[in-house]
């Protein structure tokens, strides 16, 4: 009874107490409930025992299923992590490869520079069949340098070991430049056919040059004038420098006319040989040239080592030096006129005289004080007796005209912009004579120089010049004759002499060609034949290219080239060729016209000038036929 009344008073100050405490029960599906068992009895054990099973079980199958997938994942990531890292530990990689290049960062040029290169494999396997090539630039080319390369086998390079390869290299090129060294492992791997390739670079420095070039000369100048340039090739090593040439490079608009120094090829190339330390050699360089006001010419002078068989390449360039020439107007400047014509050659005729003007202007915004012009006057057909003056006086003792204040009274001072005209004239000499002979391509010189001294406004003078040259090239002396024969020449001629109306006479035309100093080239000569001539086709030399149109009646003789000194120094040309006449009754009591006019014509491949020759018409009259009198030619009944 007692324990009756003791669980009676705990259940009741659980019920009455102030704290309040509850379990949290989960919910139970739509699943039918397992029933607790129930007891009679209020045992304490029992209760306690009992609510522990009230809980119903919740099944948990998919979390299950998601949890054995995580692990088997992980499980095969380390497994393909592990295979990675073991296949990985025998693989060749070029990042487990490290080269180096060990040298002077600074060399002289022309000497050689010892360097190392490092090889360090890292990989867990060797390199195989390795081969180290160490390529660098061979000289100082300006378009583009040639590469020199050494090839060194290394055989197998061990894993996780370092090799190290020595070797020399020689550099060239200017103080100061910068060349690249460059060290390439060519490799395979083990079960491949592949070539892999690892590199590495090394910069040089260069302190000096071996040869060391200076070009003097004028950094500016006037169009059309002569340029000198003293070229100077200095040795600047401890070493013989062997086999040394020099390659000058022209712009345009240079005409070359001379060296000191005369070229091995060309105009542009010379072998200097064996150059010792410390020897300069010099090479002098003239010509013209030429461009339009602003033009800047760049002249290219290269020193290097002479291919052996070929003088005309340089194996290396050593160095290399650019000069450049701006092109001005000129301050003082001139213009040649030949007989009304400008330029470098003009053509003037043989037996006339020629009128030269010279046209000067001043190109400075200051004035010209004292000014003076100078006309030098040369060349193989030059005849000092010929020449006429108009106001300068003529020195003969030198061949120059000069013109200053003292004869000519605008030099005293010339303006800024003033300009002026002088002239003179002269004679060519004759092409041929039995004193000096035949003269081939005569031409005249004629030189023009100025001088003066240009005044500024802070009271300093400075000398002024320039020159012009221009050439009178002189024409050769082509002519032709013609003669009607009818007794003489090659062919048997027939019919009555004096012709008579209505009865064929035949004659013989003979063309006779001359040609004094100069080629001509595409020479033909031609003439027509009258209604009442004909065309009989006999021809002597049969080897002279001789035709006739009978739609246009032209006899054309084809010469081709006439070489100088025909009829002077050599036998003349000529080609015979038969006609026949017919006359008529209104022709009775004349010497009627048997060819027409003929003219010669032909190029003249030393003045360019297109020259001709003509012969009046030829008529029945036989002038020069013996044993013919004079009036044999009129027409009889």
């Amino acid at each position: 009874m007692n324990e009756e009344v003791d669980r009676l008073e705990r259940a009741k100050k659980k019920l009455y107490t102030n704290v309040f405490s509850q379990k949290k029960h989960g919910f139970e599906g739509l699943h039918e409930k397992k029933k607790p068992d129930t007891q009679s009895s209020w045992s304490p054990d029992v209760v306690e025992d009992k609510n522990k099973n009230f809980m119903p079980k919740v099944k948990h199958h998919h979390v299950k299923k998601f949890f054995l997938f995580s692990v088997g994942f992980f499980v095969l990531a380390i497994l393909v992590a592990g295979i990675s890292i073991f296949r990985g530990s025998i693989n060749v990689s070029d990042k487990n490869i490290e080269m180096n290049i060990f040298g002077n960062a600074f060399a002289e040029g022309g000497e050689t520079l010892p360097i190392q290169v490092e090889i360090k494999n890292k990989n867990s396997l060797p390199l195989e069949l390795a081969d180290l090539v160490i390529s660098y630039p061979k000289g100082a080319g300006v378009g583009g340098e040639e590469i020199v390369r050494e090839r060194i086998s290394l055989g197998e390079v061990p894993s996780r070991d370092t090799i190290t390869e020595e070797s020399e290299v020689l550099l060239f090129g200017e103080e100061g430049s910068i060349k690249t060294i460059k060290a390439t492992l060519e490799y395979r791997v083990k079960n491949s056919s592949a070539i892999f390739v690892k590199e590495a670079t090394f910069d040089v420095t260069l302190r000096s040059a071996p040869i060391l070039v200076s070009v003097t000369g004028p950094e500016t100048m006037a169009s059309n004038q002569e340029i000198t340039l003293v070229v100077d090739i200095s040795s600047n090593s401890e070493e013989v420098i062997e086999d040394l040439s020099v390659k000058a490079t022209y712009p345009f608009g240079f005409i070359f006319k001379s060296s000191d120094v005369t070229p091995t090829v060309g105009n542009n190339v010379w072998s200097l040989g064996d150059i010792p330390p410390g020897v300069t050699k010099k090479i002098e360089v003239k010509g013209t040239l030429s461009g339009e006001d602003g033009d800047d010419r760049v002249f290219r002078f290269e020193t290097g080592i002479e291919e052996p068989g070929d003088p005309s390449t340089l194996a290396i360039t050593l160095t290399s030096y650019l000069h450049s020439v701006s092109l001005v107007k000129p301050f003082f400047a001139s213009t040649i006129k030949i007989n009304g014509e400008t330029g470098e050659s003009v053509a003037v005729p043989a037996s006339d005289g020629s009128e030269v003007e010279i046209t000067w202007v001043n190109n400075l915004p200051t004035r010209i004080i004292g000014a003076e012009i100078t006309a030098t006057i040369s060349g193989s057909a030059y005849d000092k007796n010929a020449i006429d003056t108009n106001s300068g006086f003529f020195r003969s003792a030198d061949n120059t005209i000069v013109w200053d204040s003292t004869n000519y009274v605008k030099f005293q001072s010339v303006e800024p912009g003033e300009t002026g005209t002088l002239s003179f004239n002269l004679t060519p000499l004759p092409q041929y004579s039995s004193g000096v002979g035949l003269i081939t391509n005569p031409e005249v010189v004629i030189s023009i120089s100025m001088k003066g001294t240009k005044s500024s406004s802070d009271g300093i003078s400075e000398s002024v010049s320039n020159a012009t040259v221009s050439r009178a090239k002189v024409d050769s002396n082509l002519s032709i004759t013609g003669e009607l024969s009818y007794n003489e020449g090659p062919f048997d001629n027939t019919g009555p002499i004096p012709p008579k109306v209505d009865s064929e006479t035949t004659y013989t035309v003979t063309w006779t060609i001359a040609n004094s100093s100069n080629i001509i080239g595409g020479a033909i000569a031609e003439a027509t034949l009258p209604s009442y001539v004909s065309w009989k086709g006999a021809i002597s030399p049969g080897s002279e290219e001789v035709s006739f149109d009978e739609l246009s009646r032209t006899i054309k003789w084809n010469l081709g080239d006439i070489q100088k000194g025909v009829g002077y120094t050599s036998g003349h040309r000529s080609v015979s060729f038969k006609i026949g006449l017919i006359p008529s009754s209104s022709q009775v009591g004349e010497a009627p016209i048997i060819l027409n006019k003929t003219t010669l014509y032909g190029k003249d491949k030393f003045t360019g000038s297109s020259l001709t020759s003509t012969r009046n018409a030829l008529n029945t009259s036989l002038y020069t036929d013996t044993g013919v009198p004079e009036t044999s030619g009129r027409v009889v009944n």
